[in-house]
């Protein structure tokens, strides 16, 4: 029998993270993971003594440490997760962002590479193809709107990152795409957002907020003519496992469906067979973008679940625990979901 693969794993005990290893373990994986375990371990309970656990806070390791640890453990790859998750945290520090997302990558990525670790998946984001929704225009009297199709922006089309973070993420991109050789190959999943019940829950994230706000307050808040791509957790895991068997170095975005988020809400109540109030608010210039699934479509085989099955899977883990709790954020903010 051959030898299992030893996959490493940052951030595993995160929103993702805490799905993917379980995931990994069922495939026949070994599994280490690397994490700060800011929100404890809770989510790993049932799998932890399964696995190598380093509790290593990427934001003070340097280099020397990391290819120490690589040199004296044999990885076969590493799944790179850790990291500022998503556009609110930009408001915490824009040095913060970089350094997590940025330099944490840099050193980790370098030190792999040095070590002789082939495969390197890096969890990148769809937020790097942001346009805007466009103003109605004043002309005198009369009031115009600019028309334009929102595309479904694909992997070799140019990218806007505007914020820290997909700033952030897209320098990411290209310093991993500038070690690739034989010896190196990175896979770059630029992930839509993602939804769905997980171990380490997340509620700061659009699909499971506008559940949660419909539990606790019988509402939603969505903007108007805002798109967004998402993706199911489920899918994402499948394919973060899926892209250590590729051999190329790639960009692939990871997509389920692109929707409205006015649309959006009305579907979640549907499949809910709800009515809380849904409010649109009207907004100037936001960020909106849509993603081409099918490049991952192509190079994936996804088991997919049907949407309404992740949405109910939510409902019924907030009426078995109907309690808002601060681990369920990675950062708390107000305001409607954009």
């Amino acid at each position: 029998m051959a030898n299992k693969k030893t996959i490493l794993v940052t951030g595993g005990a995160g929103y993702v993270g805490s799905t993917l290893v379980p995931y990994l373990l069922e495939k026949n994986y070994h599994v280490a993971i690397l994490d700060n375990f800011l929100y404890g371990r809770e989510s790993l309970k049932d799998v932890i003594d399964q696995l190598d656990v380093y509790e290593i806070d990427l934001l003070k390791a340097n280099y020397q440490d990391l290819l120490e640890l690589f040199k004296n453990n044999k990885f076969d790859g590493i799944i790179h997760l850790a990291g500022a998750s998503k556009e609110p945290s930009a408001t915490i520090s824009n040095r913060y962002v970089l350094e997590l997302n940025y330099l944490a990558t840099k050193n980790l990525a370098a030190a792999a590479k040095a070590a002789s670790i082939k495969k390197f998946v890096f969890a990148s984001t769809c937020s790097v193809y942001f346009s805007y929704s466009l103003p109605k225009i004043s002309s005198g009297n009369e009031m115009w709107e600019i028309e334009k199709e929102l595309p479904q922006k694909k992997e070799t089309d140019e990218v806007n990152p505007i914020s820290p973070y997909s700033v952030s993420k897209r320098a990411c991109e290209e310093l991993l795409l500038s070690l690739a050789d034989a010896n190196f190959v990175p896979i770059i999943l630029r992930k839509a957002t993602i939804f769905g019940l997980s171990r380490r829950m997340r509620f700061d994230l659009v699909v499971n907020a506008l559940i949660k706000t419909s539990f606790f307050n019988n509402k939603m808040t969505v903007l108007q003519d805002i798109y967004r791509p998402l993706v199911d957790v489920r899918t994402v895991v499948q394919a973060y496992e899926q892209a250590l068997h590729l051999e190329s170095p790639d960009i692939i975005n990871a997509v389920d469906f692109n929707i409205s988020l006015p649309e959006l809400a009305y579907k979640i109540a549907d499949i809910l067979q709800i009515k809380p109030e849904i409010e649109i608010r009207k907004v100037d210039i936001e960020r909106n973008y849509r993603a081409w699934p099918e490049k991952f479509n192509k190079t994936f085989h996804i088991e997919r679940r049907p949407f309404e099955t992740a949405v109910k899977e939510i409902w019924d883990f907030l009426e078995k625990n109907p309690e808002d709790k601060p681990i369920y954020y990675n950062q708390k903010y107000e305001g409607a979901f954009s």
